[in-house]
């Protein structure tokens, strides 16, 4: 492994507000954009996730596919993989990286569940798509050996022609955020970097909940960012030997989390602030989201409160010394940005095909290669008058809900509360469809992107297969609807329903505060017992089946 260059070390406590620290010398431009034609053939359905130069890698349910981001389109997608384990295949959660000399990395996982890593594909010399569906090509690098990888991040980085820097680490080694893999020889480094945020939890739940949806990037000269995918929890930083060494925060607020028994964590709040990136050799582009399409802010909310479609218009501009630089305020609020690969425009995405209520997405192109020649705005002025009307939204936004009931919730002995949900064929289902049948129902809370509640699943299959004479099953889904259909596990053999409202109204009846968790109701309709976790569902079947077959289940 190349060792990287280390820099100074340069400590620096941001404040937590909207800009970020000490907007006084910074100038701030308008921009006006000209919207791109938006050709994917289907935006329901096929989502652009990560971009290798002006390419974007997108998918759908069971394929991978390259479009073209120009100044005035997003083309249509070319199809250049399927989803599988096949040769010429990629897993369904393979994650990409630009490599040296125009590759592209593929990190290849053994099922659809981000912990057993397979391979690294690494296509060589994509620079057309004839090149990239040039499968003899591909070469292979087996990570078997290091298949049991603690890893939900999002992005990651090349870090030479052999390695990569990944937000994630070995099973056997959780104290650490992020780790060296060297996949020509499967070997796996952790760095020494460790968030003191006051917070006493295993080092497992600490591992978690840093890493999960976080994203890395690199100016490819030894310097990297990494962006927490829960907060505005952002620094720069450089690697020397197993050393991270932070360069400056550009910002730094904590998750507010808890361990549960189970060594799995609960996220208790979220602040509707945070950090959508995009970068190139010269600077670092943070997109600020906290707010809805409308622009009106959102504010800290409690777990079963806080909303995902979260927009943002303002985009600070930073140099990889950290130093901020403009402020560029855009006039239209998105969710995601990226860059020309000639750094000279910014694309602003806004999902709006992926939300409750889908409407038709959007992608706005702005010129940025002369920021010097764009209106300015005074800073201070937009700040000031920003904090007037945040107080306002959230002030507004708490008399909302303290006008609703409170404590409202449905707990053991009361009984259930019905909700409507859909099957995968869009078909109408309720919860209490099976009530007065002679048979228990049992709802399970779930996510694609929980572990825990991934590594349940075959247990779970194997418990209903042989109970489903006696027990009704529903996985009550809290993803989004593209997301969830893609089933990258399989369907169950059970009853696996989406709201299409992230559960939002359900989790909140039922006050579930994390996931997986569970409720067993009677054929008369009356809540039995509420678990939180695998464990304590498992614990409290023994009231239900004998004890032994419990135990069976647990593999004991």
């Amino acid at each position: 492994m190349k060792v990287l260059v280390a820099l100074s070390i340069s400590f620096l406590m941001f404040l937590t507000s909207w800009a970020g620290n000490n907007v006084k010398n910074v100038r701030g431009v308008k921009l006006t954009g000209k919207e791109v034609k938006y050709n994917i053939s289907n935006p329901n359905t096929i989502y652009p996730r990560i971009q290798i130069g002006n390419r974007m890698i997108a998918n759908d349910n069971d394929n991978f596919y390259f479009t073209e981001l120009t100044d005035t389109e997003l083309a249509k997608e070319e199809h250049f993989a399927k989803k599988g384990s096949a040769e010429n295949e990629l897993s369904t959660r393979a994650k990409y990286a630009q490599g040296p000399l125009n590759s592209i990395l593929t990190l290849n996982f053994e099922s659809g569940y981000a912990l057993f890593l397979k391979e690294m594909v690494v296509i060589p010399n994509a620079k057309s798509i004839a090149d990239i569906r040039n499968y003899s090509a591909w070469k292979r690098y087996d990570l078997s050996r290091l298949r049991t990888f603690h890893d939900f991040s999002n992005v990651f980085v090349a870090a030479s022609d052999s390695t990569i820097l990944i937000a994630g680490t070995p099973k056997e080694d959780y104290r650490h955020i992020f780790s060296i893999m060297d996949y020509k020889n499967q070997k796996v480094f952790p760095l020494d970097y460790w968030p003191e945020d006051g917070v006493n939890v295993p080092d497992i739940v600490k591992t978690s909940i840093y890493t999960a949806y976080s994203e890395l990037y690199t100016n490819g000269k030894g310097r990297f960012l990494f962006n927490g995918g829960r907060e505005r929890y952002s620094f720069v930083f450089t690697i020397d030997k197993d050393k991270v060494n932070v360069v400056k925060e550009l910002y730094k607020v904590y998750s507010d989390y808890k361990a549960d028994r189970n060594n799995n964590y609960i996220t208790l709040s979220r602040n509707s602030e945070e950090l959508r990136v995009a970068a190139n050799e010269e600077n670092i582009f943070l997109l600020l989201v906290d707010s809805d399409p409308d622009g009106h802010c959102y504010g800290k909310l409690p777990i079963e409160d806080f909303s995902f479609e979260i927009y943002g218009n303002a985009v600070e501009l930073y140099d990889w010394d950290g130093n901020k630089k403009k402020i560029l305020y855009l006039d239209h609020y998105g969710q995601r940005i990226f860059l020309s690969a000639d750094g000279k425009k910014l694309y602003l995405f806004s999902d709006d095909c992926f939300l409750r209520h889908p409407k038709e997405p959007h992608v706005w192109v702005y010129d940025i290669s002369n920021l010097d020649a764009q209106p300015e705005v005074d800073v201070a002025e937009m700040e000031k008058a920003r904090e007037i009307k945040n107080k306002k939204d959230i002030e507004e936004r708490g008399r909302a809900k303290s006008a609703t009931v409170k404590g409202d919730y449905v707990e053991e002995g009361d009984m259930m509360a019905d909700f409507e949900l859909f099957d995968y064929d869009n078909k109408p289902h309720h919860l209490n469809e099976f009530l007065g049948k002679g048979r228990y129902t049992i709802l399970e809370f779930s996510s694609l992107g929980c572990g825990p509640c991934q590594q349940a699943k075959p247990i779970l299959e194997k418990f209903y297969k042989q109970h489903k004479d006696r027990f009704e099953m529903i996985t009550i889904s809290a993803d989004r609807l593209t997301d969830w259909k893609k089933k990258p596990l399989g369907e169950v053999s059970w009853h696996d329903w989406n709201d299409f409202k992230f559960a939002r109204d359900i989790i909140s009846k039922y006050d579930v505060p994390g996931f997986p968790a569970f409720v067993i109701i009677d054929s008369d309709g009356k809540v039995l017992k509420k678990c939180l976790g695998f464990n304590p569902f498992l614990q409290a079947l023994k009231q239900y089946i004998p004890a032994e077959e419990v135990e069976e289940l647990m593999g004991k």
